[in-house]
């Protein structure tokens, strides 16, 4: 029996900006748990998950849960300022580059525009250039098909968060490589 998924590391990183403020942010904050707590459940797969930005005036991220963590009992972030995404995907290259996983997923969840287009299209090329399978996952925000055409999807109704998500990454995991 094939097994796939193993030998996987899963960065979330989670847009916590100014426009995620109130429902968005709560059930962002709730999916993000669900997902990463089921993927600490499967053998082989390396959970993280980054918040971005960070209110902190040296950083642009803020780790919720590094890779090799347990999930913590609660995610528990608030919403405000812009959306560094390019930043905010450098580190988590950075911080994924040397981890044992042969596969590694980054998930950005975000409700908007990044910053930077121009920075954010470039750092993703790099990304898939390196090996790295990049998704993402628009809330109520189309923006994120530009920049990730073949591997985001788009959700307008937020109960329908939980759902995607899981389903994105499952079909991430059963895939079994970048194509």
């Amino acid at each position: 029996m094939e097994q796939t998924g193993l030998n996987t590391a899963v960065h979330i990183l989670l847009d916590v900006s100014g426009s995620m403020s109130g429902a968005p942010i709560v059930l962002a904050r709730q999916a993000c748990f669900a997902v990463a707590k089921a993927l600490e459940n499967i053998k082989g797969v390396n959970p993280a998950v980054t918040a971005f930005p960070a209110m902190a005036s040296t950083s642009s991220v803020f780790p919720i849960m590094r890779h090799g963590q347990k999930v913590p009992d609660s995610f528990d972030i608030n919403a405000s300022g812009g959306t560094p995404l390019a930043a905010a995907l450098w580190w988590v290259m950075q911080t994924m580059l040397f981890l044992r996983e042969q596969r590694k997923i980054i998930l950005i969840i975000t409700d908007g525009v990044p910053d930077s287009t121009h920075a954010a299209t470039r750092v993703v090329g790099v990304a898939q250039k390196l090996g790295y399978e990049v998704y993402g996952l628009g809330i109520r925000d189309e923006h994120i098909s530009h920049l990730l055409p073949q591997t985001s999807r788009v959700i307008n109704d937020l109960s329908d968060l939980a759902p995607v998500m899981f389903d994105m990454l499952q079909t991430a995991l059963l895939k079994g490589g970048a194509a």
